[in-house]
């Protein structure tokens, strides 16, 4: 068992945008300063919510749908076909805000859910990662694991995309102070000053949401390796069937160039599932006690 915590606690950190950046051979642009950023920070739950997301997960061999919303007429996600790139991607100024990430976020009761699935089922290209989050764990809570599953793994994806549209950068009030030190002489130059800048996430806060609520939703996927062959699987097809037709939902400073886009989509769903696999290939020769 330890080595299954080991596995969800990897995968928690896998896709760290400056690995992902590595991999991708420097894919992500050089940080550029950003005006207008803003601070989020996550709200801890109550405790009883902390108690809820943190029940048991369904045990290996059970049925997602044993408790909670009622599967005979939970939606159905339905497979559609792939999109080509041109049709996937959107230019910036045709994004659009999501409307219902509040609703999401207060989604409790199965009837709650089943509309959560609805809505983001009818236009799934709107829906940006902190909803698809937050729609994973609405649906763990009512033990909707397979679907709760799906959209977490998405969100993931969803994410590292982001990450690369709307890269980490340093401030331009940094970037001009360390500019302005470096025009000083040795005797002139303030000890304590940075040489460097220091580079900020606005991705960070939806990292931390995923790490809060993924926890059970990773322990129920990978405890059966074939179980989480199948969710990749389902998870490819529906995000090259769902344009990104979303805003962020939160301040990401400026994005890269359009073009840019259309040449690190591919990369980033390469890596994805590439490192997925991995993990996949891992559990399999993983041997518990």
């Amino acid at each position: 068992m330890h080595a299954f915590f080991l596995l969800s606690a990897f995968l928690a950190l896998f896709f760290s945008w400056d690995s992902v950046a590595q991999e991708m051979g420097g894919g992500f642009p050089t940080p550029q300063p950003i005006q207008g950023m803003r601070h989020m920070e996550i709200t801890q739950p109550a405790e009883k919510e902390v108690e809820k997301a943190e029940s048991p997960v369904v045990a290996e061999g059970e049925k997602s749908t044993e408790q909670g919303a009622d599967s005979e007429d939970f939606p159905k996600i339905e497979k559609r076909a792939p999109l080509p790139l041109e049709k996937t991607l959107v230019k910036l100024e045709e994004l659009k805000e999501w409307s219902h990430l509040s609703d999401v976020a207060v989604s409790q009761t199965p009837e709650d859910v089943k509309k959560i699935v609805m809505l983001i089922e009818e236009n799934p290209g709107e829906v940006p990662p902190q909803g698809l989050f937050l729609a994973a764990k609405a649906l763990a809570d009512q033990k909707k694991m397979e679907e709760a599953a799906l959209y977490f793994f998405a969100a993931q994806l969803r994410m590292m995309f982001d990450v690369s549209r709307w890269p980490p950068r340093a401030t331009k009030e940094e970037l001009e102070a360390i500019l302005k030190e470096s025009k000083k002489t040795s005797d002139q130059k303030t000890p304590s000053a940075n040489s460097a800048p220091q580079v900020k996430n606005p991705h960070a806060f939806l990292s931390e949401l995923g790490r809060q609520i993924g926890s059970p939703i990773i322990k129920w996927t990978i405890a059966n390796p074939d179980r989480l062959d199948k969710i990749l699987a389902d998870v490819k097809a529906w995000d090259e069937s769902a344009p990104y037709l979303y805003l962020p939902g939160y301040d990401v400073g400026e994005a890269t160039p359009f073009e840019q886009w259309e040449k690190s989509l591919p990369k980033v769903r390469e890596v994805y599932f590439r490192r997925m696999g991995d993990v996949s290939k891992g559990l399999r020769t993983v041997k518990t006690p």
